[in-house]
């Protein structure tokens, strides 16, 4: 047994907790215990199985934070050569661990059904984890910032997005997002908003520079269009408007000058005209 290198368990009625004695596996290559009736914590000595590359754990009763286990040196962080990684469908109070990305590997990883009403903060971004577009696949906590940068996103902004009522910071760039300027985000009133390095397109909402609490926004190299208008100025608390490599056109409007906290400003490389 000490050779295996694929166990497959899924769909039974084991009970209890993970043995310990599965670290005797040291070749396993591929853990699967999805939809049986595991409960207790993520067990620290999962993170002795170094070889592993798929662990699947979903649809269980696997309970407690999950933090407590990821960030002990015996963790799923120890083993860096996971490309997937499923905890759906538990009764898991995540928090997402900052070092997620050190799992260089990692191409899919799967958290949705949990409980994570606790996780203020969730960063996906800058790593190999590409989102899958699946619109199950929510996340179900009230984060007050998203970051999902470089994630693989597709198609339109996720609409899900707007049930994220307390966000405050979101980054979408270098993505693919496709479409127009939702009117929902618009009215959002987040504080930072980075869309830049994708493909979004059309005029933008003239709610959108009607909050005051706007303090950065950066939608850079898009294929956004039409005229800025008037009422631009009203974003007076607007340190950050990154709006270059655009097809923006017509007259730049007075009413920037309004902006007294302005530091940044990029209009280059659109087709404004007129006198500057």
């Amino acid at each position: 047994m000490t050779k295996l290198v694929q166990l497959l368990l899924r769909s039974n009625n084991f009970f209890g907790e993970i043995p310990s004695s599965i670290v005797n596996l040291k070749e396993l290559r591929t853990l699967d215990l999805g939809y049986n009736l595991l409960s207790m914590e993520v067990p620290t000595h999962i993170g002795n199985l170094s070889r592993l590359t798929a662990l699947d754990l979903s649809n269980n009763k696997l309970t407690s934070r999950i933090s407590s286990s990821i960030e002990n040196l015996s963790s799923i962080l120890n083993l860096k050569e996971l490309k997937t990684l499923n905890l759906r469908h538990n009764v898991l109070s995540m928090e997402i661990p900052i070092h997620i990305g050190d799992l260089f590997h990692l191409t899919t990883l799967d958290l949705s059904n949990n409980n994570t009403n606790g996780l203020e903060d969730l960063f996906l971004g800058e790593n190999n984890l590409i989102w899958n577009n699946n619109a199950n696949i929510v996340p179900t906590c009230m984060p007050l910032q998203l970051s999902m940068k470089s994630c693989g996103l597709k198609a339109e902004i996720p609409y899900w997005i707007s049930m994220h009522k307390t966000l405050k910071f979101l980054d979408l760039s270098e993505n693919q997002l496709e479409g127009m300027f939702p009117q929902w985000l618009a009215d959002m009133e987040v504080g930072v908003l980075i869309l830049s390095d994708n493909s979004l397109m059309g005029s933008l909402p003239s709610s959108l520079f009607d909050s005051q609490n706007l303090a950065v926004i950066s939608l850079a190299q898009n294929n956004f269009s039409g005229e800025l208008l008037d009422n631009i100025g009203n974003a007076t608390g607007l340190e950050i408007l990154m709006l270059g490599r655009n097809k923006f056109s017509g007259k730049v409007s007075e009413s920037i000058s309004k902006m007294v906290f302005l530091r940044m400003l990029d209009l280059s490389s659109n087709r404004f005209y007129g006198n500057t």
